[in-house]
């Protein structure tokens, strides 16, 4: 794995408007991602199917590590600890190879071109480096509570936000750039699968850390450190 190991850096103070739908959620992206996608962009010209493929592979394994670095282990560590988590993103990373393994190996010209447009959209280089989505209705009215209302983070409308936020996060920064490499049969069922085991261990630990007032006053200050007007 190749992306670096950037910090997420917990904003201090709540959002004072309500969440605006298409405001930008983003997190930390190290060099090592921007630098993946400046090659596998350099390697879609004039480069053998050999390099391209190894190339998107690179940039694959990056993309996974700044999602398990910037989102994955800083929810764990903000829930339970700075130590926490492993187990997650050992999944997410078997997860990630059998997906990138897979997608590589078959990968031709169109689905690198829509994996090129994909980072193109979303990594920011900053600094600070960020990869970065849209955030919708659901979500923005999710987070608005928690974010930009004193005293309204109950352990019920914490652990709403937080759900709503790993399912958007885990649909736009795992699930929609993986799906682009393409897969077999085999490897979309091992993806059914493992996807269900990560979602599941992590909503179970929402639901305990919101109860903890030291883990949610961290978790709200993660979720304000990821949203931007």
């Amino acid at each position: 794995m190749i992306a670096d190991r950037p910090s997420v850096a917990p904003h201090p103070h709540p959002h004072p408007h309500p969440i605006a739908v298409g405001a930008r959620f983003a997190i930390p992206a190290g060099v090592g991602l921007v630098d993946a996608g400046a090659r596998l962009r350099a390697a879609a010209v004039g480069s053998s199917v050999a390099e391209l493929r190894t190339a998107a592979r690179a940039a694959g394994e990056a993309w996974v590590e700044t999602i398990l670095d910037g989102f994955v282990l800083a929810l764990a560590a903000a829930a339970r600890g700075r130590a926490a988590g492993r187990r997650t993103a050992a999944t997410i990373r078997d997860l990630a190879d059998t997906i990138v393994s897979s997608g590589t190996r078959r990968l031709d010209d169109a689905h690198a071109a829509g994996f090129i447009a994909f980072l193109e959209a979303h990594v920011h280089a900053g600094p600070p480096g960020t990869i970065e989505f849209a955030i919708e209705a659901p979500l923005a009215e999710a987070l608005t509570p928690v974010l930009a209302i004193d005293g309204a983070a109950t352990p019920p409308v914490l652990a709403r936000a937080l759900h709503a936020t790993v399912d958007a996060t885990l649909a736009a920064f795992l699930d929609a750039p993986l799906a682009l490499l393409g897969l077999g049969v085999l490897a979309r069922t091992a993806v059914r699968v493992g996807r269900a085991a990560v979602t599941g261990r992590v909503h179970a630990e929402i639901g305990r850390a919101v109860h903890d007032p030291a883990a949610a006053a961290r978790l709200r200050a993660m979720l304000a450190g990821y949203v931007s007007a």
